[in-house]
């Protein structure tokens, strides 16, 4: 999404036009909120104004993504888990069903 900013035609413009590239960088992360590497002109213009707010600090903006990108990972993880606990559910069902047969079959021998 953000390959544009490696174009040294595009870097320089920016120079020219007094725009910090790692700054946009920042905001399209910023405004980025799901992770789905899609941002909004109004989500953009958002987190631009964000960066220029001088309450506050760049650490604090980095630390809300890396705050963010482990929330992602923790919904991620959740799921699997989610995904397991049914997976051994109908594992445990089958499991059920399998001894039941076998003593069924161990009574009529």
């Amino acid at each position: 999404m953000l390959e544009f900013l490696a174009d040294t035609g595009v870097g320089e413009m920016m120079d020219h036009m007094g725009i910090n590239a790692q700054n946009v960088s920042l905001a399209v992360r910023l405004a980025d909120i799901d992770g789905d590497n899609s941002v909004s002109m109004k989500e953009f213009i958002q987190a631009m104004h964000t960066l220029h707010d001088g309450s506050q600090k760049r650490d604090v903006w980095e630390l809300n993504l890396t705050a963010r990108a482990q929330g992602n990972k923790i919904d991620e993880l959740t799921q699997d888990v989610k995904r397991l606990a049914e997976t051994v559910s109908a594992m445990d069902a089958k499991l059920s069903e399998t001894l039941t047969l076998m003593r069924e079959l161990r009574n009529h021998n």
